[in-house]
C-alpha cells in the first residue's frame, strides 16, 4: 500500500484511525470510571456504553460533572450529542437488523414451505402421472387383447368363409362329376338297355321255372332231404296259403308227423294238420298284437289267455255288458236284483285263509268291507262284480255277479270255422 501524505504530513488510513479513536475512548472510558467510583456519581448511568465508553443518560450534565472528567460544558454537551446520535443509530441499525433477520426468517420459512409444498405437489404430480401410466398401460392391454380378439374372430371368419367356398366347390365338382356319370350310365343303358332287360327277363322266366318245376317235384315226389329243407329256407315251398301267408311245405310236413305220433287214421291227419297250421296262425296274430316276446309255448299261451280277456276286439260284448252292471250298481241299483236280471251268474262265495290260496282274485276282493262293492275282476273265463255282505273272523261273506268271456280256445275254434287257405298238397 504506497503512503499517501499531505503538507508533508503521512495521511492515516482507516484502519488506523479506528485504532486510534479506539486508544482514546478506552483512556476517556477508564478515567470516567474512575471519577464514578471515587466521587459516587448517581446521575451518570453506568449501563450504557457508545463505542465501548459508558454513557451518561441524562441530558442536563451540571457543570460541576463536566469538570470532573476535564471537559468544557460545550465539550461535554456535544460529546453526548455524538454519543446519542450513535446509540439511537445503533439502536436503528440493530432493529433494522433484527427486521431483516425476521423478513429473512419469514422468506427462509416461506422458502421452506415452498419447497415442501413444490416437493409434495411434484409427488402428487408423480403419482398422477404414474396412475395415468398404468391406466394407459392397462387401457393399451385392454387395446391389444380387443385388437388380438378381432384378429382372431377375423382369421376364424375367414377360415370359416374358405371352407364354405372350398365345400361349395367340392359339392359343385361332385354335382358335375355326378351329372357326368349319369350321362354316361344313360348313354350305356339306351345303347344295351334292350339287350339288359332281354337277359334280365330271361333271368327272371328261367328262375320262375326252376322254382315251379322245384315245387312241383317235390309236391308230387314228397322229397325230403337235407338238400331241399336248404333250399325251402331260401325259396319256401307253399303247401298252404292263406290271407296271413303261406306255411311251407316242410313246416306242413312236421307238423303231419307230429300228429301222426297219436293218430292213425289218415284222413283225420290231414285235417287235423289243417286245423293245427290255422291255430298258429291265429295264435301268432295274437301273440303280435299284444306284442309278447317269444319264449316257451306253455307260458306264452298263459299270457294270451290273460290278454284276450281284455280284447274288445273279441271280447267287446262281455267287457260292455260288466261296465253297464258297474255302472249301475254305482248310481244305487240294488246288487242282487242288477245282479241277476244282466249276468250271466249270480251267487255266493265264502274265502278264508284256507280257500284263499286257491281262488286267483282272492286278494283283490279279500280288503272289503260290509257294503262295498269291488271294481270289475277278471279271470280266465270272464268278468266278476263283488260285494260284501258279512264279515267273520278270517271268513269273508261275497255276493258276485258273473259274466262270461270268450276264451282262448273259444276264440281259436270259431276262427278255424271260418278261416280260408289254399291247399297244395291235398
Amino acid at each position: 500500500m504506497i503512503d499517501k501524505k499531505v503538507d508533508g504530513i503521512k495521511k492515516m488510513d482507516k484502519k488506523d484511525v479506528e485504532k486510534s479513536r479506539r486508544i482514546v475512548l478506552e483512556s476517556i472510558n477508564k478515567q470516567a470510571k474512575d471519577l464514578v467510583a471515587k466521587n459516587n456519581i448517581s446521575e451518570l448511568s453506568a449501563n450504557k456504553k457508545v463505542d465501548g465508553i459508558l454513557a451518561v443518560t441524562n441530558p442536563k450534565i451540571s457543570n460541576k460533572d463536566a469538570s470532573l472528567f476535564g471537559l468544557t460544558p460545550a465539550l461535554a454537551k456535544s460529546m453526548y450529542k455524538k454519543q446519542t446520535n450513535s446509540t439511537k443509530q445503533k439502536d436503528k441499525r440493530h432493529s433494522l437488523n433484527k427486521r431483516e433477520h425476521r423478513q429473512d426468517k419469514i422468506i427462509k420459512k416461506q422458502t421452506a414451505d415452498d419447497f415442501i409444498a413444490k416437493n409434495k405437489a411434484q409427488k402428487e404430480e408423480s403419482k398422477i402421472e404414474a396412475h395415468q401410466k398404468k391406466q394407459e398401460a392397462k387401457k393399451k392391454a385392454l387395446r391389444e387383447k380387443a385388437q388380438k380378439k378381432a384378429d382372431l374372430k377375423k382369421e376364424r371368419d375367414r377360415l370359416k368363409k374358405e371352407k364354405a367356398v372350398k365345400k361349395q366347390i367340392n359339392k359343385l365338382k361332385f354335382k358335375k362329376n355326378t351329372k357326368i356319370s349319369l350321362k354316361k350310365i344313360i348313354t350305356y343303358i339306351k345303347k344295351g338297355y334292350k339287350r339288359a332287360l332281354a337277359i334280365i327277363g330271361i333271368s327272371v322266366i328261367l328262375g320262375i321255372m326252376f322254382y315251379l318245376f322245384m315245387v312241383l317235384l317235390v309236391l308230387k315226389l314228397n322229397f325230403d332231404n337235407n338238400f331241399f329243407r336248404t333250399i325251402n329256407t331260401y325259396a319256401p315251398i307253399p303247401a298252404y296259403v292263406t290271407r296271413e301267408g303261406i306255411v311251407d311245405y316242410y313246416s306242413y310236413i312236421d307238423i303231419k308227423t307230429q300228429i301222426a305220433k297219436t293218430e292213425n287214421n289218415t284222413k283225420n291227419i290231414a285235417e287235423f294238420s289243417k286245423i293245427k297250421i290255422v291255430e298258429n296262425f291265429i295264435y301268432d296274430k295274437l301273440i303280435n298284437a299284444y306284442g309278447l316276446k317269444g319264449g316257451e309255448y306253455n307260458d306264452i299261451k298263459v299270457e294270451v289267455e290273460k290278454k284276450i280277456i281284455f280284447d274288445k276286439g273279441v271280447n267287446q260284448v262281455g267287457i260292455n255288458r260288466i261296465q253297464k252292471i258297474k255302472e249301475m250298481i254305482g248310481a244305487g241299483g240294488n246288487f242282487v236284483k242288477v245282479a241277476s236280471k244282466y249276468g250271466d251268474t249270480q251267487g255266493l262265495l265264502n274265502i278264508n285263509n284256507t280257500s284263499k290260496e286257491q281262488i286267483s282274485y282272492a286278494d283283490k276282493v279279500s280288503h272289503l268291507n260290509i257294503g262295498e262293492v269291488s271294481d270289475i275282476v277278471s279271470a280266465d273265463d270272464g268278468y266278476y262284480i263283488f260285494r260284501c255282505y258279512d264279515l267273520a273272523g278270517d271268513n269273508i261273506a261275497l255276493s258276485y255277479v258273473y259274466v262270461r268271456g270268450i276264451t282262448l280256445d273259444e276264440y281259436i275254434n270259431e276262427e278255424v270255422k271260418n278261416y280260408r287257405l289254399w291247399s297244395l298238397v291235398d
